[in-house]
């Protein structure tokens, strides 16, 4: 109870930070819209704004794990007020690798909750997600960054798109990608003609689809052997 008493205010405090943002975003405010960014950071986390932009998603996940635990209400703040950051940024104009990079953060710690979330009284936050991946759509994405958009993309059932970046990340030679896409394939033929369907991704595709990966596994490890014979 002291817990949920716990996440349940900090939750009402992001409300009203997030509230102001939108309120000075909305009004072109920019510059008090990053204040409230950086007040919310430094009064939610007791974190400013400077450090959070030093840290690497992965740094700001550490952060927050604390042996078995792992505090995902901190991070999916972290992750609203980075998006915010990066939407005034966009809307000023700025470098797009900056705003990018902050997209591409916080990208990684809303799939970093939604990966783990367990807790009720956490918020749906597929979409926010769903926002960022139409901001950075035509951009080329990190290999880390891709498996755990394939990684959410096959959770919330979008199966076909989860394919696609599954197919990217066998281009990359992303690191296992045989045993993750044989893995990916296997759970998905066990899942109803109905379930596919509805991710895009009839059958009959699956099957092509799995076929084709078994050729393209076949040729890595080719070039594997044929790499250690040299």
């Amino acid at each position: 109870m002291i817990q949920k008493d716990y996440i349940m205010r900090m939750v009402e405090q992001l409300a009203q930070v997030l509230t102001k943002i939108i309120f000075n975003k909305e009004n072109k405010n920019y510059e008090e819209a990053i204040k409230q960014i950086n007040s919310g950071f430094k009064g939610l986390l007791g974190l400013d704004l400077e450090v959070i932009q030093s840290l690497s998603d992965q740094e700001i996940i550490q952060l927050f794990k604390i042996g078995e635990n792992f505090e995902l209400e901190k991070c999916l703040f972290i992750a609203k007020l980075l998006k915010e950051e990066a939407e005034i940024s966009e809307l000023k104009k700025e470098e797009k690798s900056k705003y990018l990079m902050t997209y591409q953060k916080s990208l990684s710690l809303f799939i970093e909750v939604i990966l783990h979330n367990e807790s009720p009284e956490l918020e749906d936050c597929t979409k926010d997600i769903e926002s960022i991946l139409n901001r950075i759509k035509k951009y080329e994405s990190p290999s880390d960054l891709k498996f755990k958009i394939f990684q959410y993309y096959e959770l919330t059932g979008q199966y076909a798109n989860a394919e696609n970046i599954l197919f990217e990340l066998s281009d990359t030679g992303y690191p296992n990608i045989i045993s993750i896409g044989e893995a990916f394939y296997s759970r998905l033929r066990n899942k109803s003609d109905e379930e596919l369907n509805k991710g895009n991704l009839p059958r009959t595709e699956l099957i092509e689809g799995l076929e084709e990966f078994k050729k393209l596994s076949t040729c890595s490890c080719k070039q594997t052997h044929i790499l250690r014979k040299k």
